[in-house]
């Protein structure tokens, strides 16, 4: 899911097989302003997981190596 800004599966859900998600990195093509920060979480079936990072004010990267979440057959992420 992309959203702009807010929270929401404005960006659609992804049906996925059984699996593992981990290791998120994410990387913006320009980076943020000076006040703001952008905060990308997978969620599985409208729900947040652990697996989350923050892109801090003036960044561009962030990554969490650390956690992970399992999805079933037909979960949607």
């Amino acid at each position: 899911m992309i959203t702009e800004s807010g929270t929401g599966e404005s960006g659609g859900q992804v049906p996925m097989p059984a699996g593992t998600a981990s290791k998120l990195f994410v990387s913006l093509t320009g980076a943020n302003s000076a006040s703001q920060t952008a905060t990308v979480t997978i969620r599985k079936n409208g729900v947040d997981t652990a697996v989350t990072c923050t892109v801090a004010a003036s960044g561009t990267t962030c990554s969490d190596t650390t956690h992970s979440v399992a999805f079933a057959d037909g979960d949607l992420l």
